[in-house]
Order: structure tokens, then sequence, then C-alpha cells
């Protein structure tokens, strides 16, 4: 089986970016802080009006930080960083989410374990048939990707 993870040399170092800068970013917890913070700027548009019907001058301002802002900010943030030290920080976040490898990144074996883990946990959040072949669920992943 080929491995996905040799692909990542063969990338652009603003999709390294950007693949970090999603993983870092695109997670429940900021997804629950960005619907949180439109509702306190739903609260704070109602406090405003009410203050202004009853002739108050001051106003509450309040800015929603969406995720797809952290991600850019986090992209700008890597621009200063190589090549090299990019394909570290993607790697070391890889390790994490694949917590079960175990082994050097540049063991073929070890790649192709990975890259099997990753393409199942994909996958599953597609609700694609677990006994496909990688190759079917990869290409039934970037269909409904």
């Amino acid at each position: 089986m080929s491995d996905i993870i040799s692909e990542i040399s063969r990338i652009s170092e603003d999709e390294l970016r950007m693949q970090i800068a999603l993983i870092d970013n695109v997670n429940i917890s900021n997804a629950v802080k960005e619907t949180g913070y439109r509702l306190v700027n739903v609260l704070a548009d109602v406090a405003n009006s009410f203050t202004q019907s009853i002739g108050i001058k001051n106003s509450i301002d309040y800015e929603v930080k969406k995720v797809s802002d952290l991600v850019r900010e986090d992209c700008l943030r890597y621009k200063a960083l190589n090549r090299e030290k990019l394909e570290k920080m993607l790697y070391e976040r890889l390790e994490v989410m694949c917590p079960e490898i175990e082994g050097d990144m540049k063991d073929k074996e070890v790649k192709e374990q990975m890259s099997r883990y990753i393409i199942d946990e994909a996958a599953s959040a597609y609700g694609i048939n677990k006994y496909m072949s990688p190759a079917h669920k990869i290409e039934e992943i970037r269909m409904h990707f």
C-alpha cells in the first residue's frame, strides 16, 4: 500500500501552513466558542438597543472570533517558518492524532500504519464502509470532501 504521509513532501509550504492551522483550530471547542460568541453578540445587541431606547449613549462592543479567523491568523504566523520546520510541526500533530502508532516517522511501515489510521478515521467520519480497501476509502473521502 502506498502511504499518504509520504505525499507531505509534495505539497506546497502554504498548504502545509494551512493543514497545521486546520489541525490546531478546527475542533469542537472552537466551534462551541464561536457559537457562544455569536450568542453573546446577540445579547450585546439587545442590551445596546435597550440602553439606547432609554437614552444612554454607551454601547457594548463585542467581536466574534471565528474559527476561520483563527486559521488565517495561524497561517500568517507560520509564514516565517521554513519547510523543514513546517513538516516537523505537521508530523508532530499527526503523531498526537494517531496515539496507537509508535515508531520513527521515517520508517515506511510506520508511515503506512499512520496512513491507514488516518484514512480509517476520515472514512468513519463520513460513514464509509470500514471493509473497503484504503484506495476505495480515499476515493469516497475525496468525493465527500
